[in-house]
């Protein structure tokens, strides 16, 4: 929605009796704050994401050498360091882009992209540069309405198809979505693996029908850490998934053409900082993902509560199972459950719960016990519980 708003106030603008020159001087003046918010909303995102990465490089080097939570904070390092790489290759490709427009519009790009990382689109050569959110002064443009120079850039001839570079944008993007996506989702944990062969959705009626494509997509095929990515999933895919074939009034048309048709430079620029908003929103999602499988920072562990779960009544010599859970529930940092029950059987599952399976006694109206998680620096955190029986 935020893509068509700049073209919905021009053609407003149309219809209020004709545009001159000041009233297109205010609405781009409008966009080009619009566009300056963006690039501030994404280099918050931008520096939360790296935060997050220093935050588990911090606790890796805290955690003593043989303690049990150190592989995992490894992998999980290891698996940000990824999506942050796979993610950042794009951004400077979206940067790079703005660089090659303005160019193609007979702008001086030096003076209009700022701390481009370094101005890597700028010299495309040799060194591999890391990305960091770019600053633009779009009031330095010559010509801020400057639509051919947009059109002649993405969009074909004939005025209905994108063209050899819109094209690429839209290939590229989808390459990203895949790349980015099988990697947040596919990886092995303490013997357990995880593959997610990703595709893009580019064909869906509105967010209703893209939130069921995503789940049915998710559950089709792929051994997915359900219990631990569904969510992350989901919604990474809800923020970078896009149609390619978009309405315009009776006719169908591809995305970029609906994009960036007669926009403005102004509008064109801004686009590109949307999409690059929906990365780094992205990637913000995946990297707390990640982050949550080794509870870092969510919680004080001495606060855990567990949470003991069974039937609603019980009858003299059945066998009766009780669920102990958690907040902390982690399937990699088994909590360890204790209990005055003699005969009772425990099991641990897979969620990282527990079953407590034992045959009530004559009389019995209770049974307790204690549970039992080890904090980041594997010092056990221990709560006793009790469960009154119900007969």
């Amino acid at each position: 929605m935020k893509s068509i708003l700049p073209i919905f106030c021009y053609f407003l603008l149309l219809s209020c009796g004709g545009v001159n020159s000041e009233r297109i001087e205010a609405v781009l003046a409008n966009e080009i704050v619009a566009e300056k918010s963006l690039q501030f909303e994404n280099a918050v995102l931008f520096d939360q994401g790296n935060e997050m990465i220093a935050n588990v490089r911090d606790e890796l080097a805290r955690t003593p050498k043989k303690n049990n939570s150190r592989l995992k904070l490894m992998l999980v390092l290891a698996k940000m360091q990824e999506l942050a790489s796979i993610s950042d290759s794009f951004l400077l490709e979206l940067e790079g882009l703005k660089v090659s427009l303005l160019d193609a519009a007979g702008e001086d790009d030096e003076t209009i992209m700022f701390n481009t990382s370094k101005a890597i689109a700028r010299r495309f050569k040799g060194r591999k540069k890391r990305y960091s959110c770019s600053e633009a002064n779009l009031w330095a443009l010559k010509n801020r309405d400057n639509r051919e120079s947009v059109n002649d850039y993405f969009i074909n001839v004939s005025g209905n198809s994108p063209s050899k570079r819109g094209l690429e944008l839209w290939e590229k993007f989808n390459g990203f979505n895949l790349g980015f996506i099988k990697s947040m989702a596919s990886y092995e944990m303490y013997g357990r693996k995880y593959t997610f062969l990703s595709k893009n959705i580019n064909s869906f009626s509105d967010q209703k029908d893209l939130h069921y494509q995503v789940k049915r997509m998710i559950y089709d095929g792929n051994k997915v850490n359900n219990f631990e990515d569904f969510s992350a999933l989901r919604d990474v895919y809800m923020v970078l998934s896009k149609p390619e074939q978009v309405k315009i009034g009776e006719l169908d048309r591809h995305w970029v053409v609906a994009t960036f048709k007669d926009a403005s430079i102004v509008q064109a620029i801004m686009r590109i900082t949307q999409i690059e908003n929906e990365v780094l929103t992205a990637r913000k999602y995946a990297f707390e993902n990640w982050m949550n499988k080794v509870q870092y920072g969510r919680f004080s562990y001495n606060l855990h509560e567990p949470v003991i779960t069974g039937p609603e009544s019980i009858n003299l010599g059945e066998r009766i199972d009780l669920i102990v859970s958690t907040s902390l529930n982690d399937q990699y940092n088994r909590v360890k459950v204790e209990t005055d029950q003699p005969d009772a059987r425990i099991k641990y599952n897979e969620d990282g719960t527990a079953t407590i399976s034992f045959i009530p006694q004559k009389g019995q109206k209770s049974i307790s016990g204690k549970h039992i998680i080890k904090d980041s620096k594997g010092i056990d955190c221990t709560k006793e519980w009790k469960y009154n029986l119900k007969r």
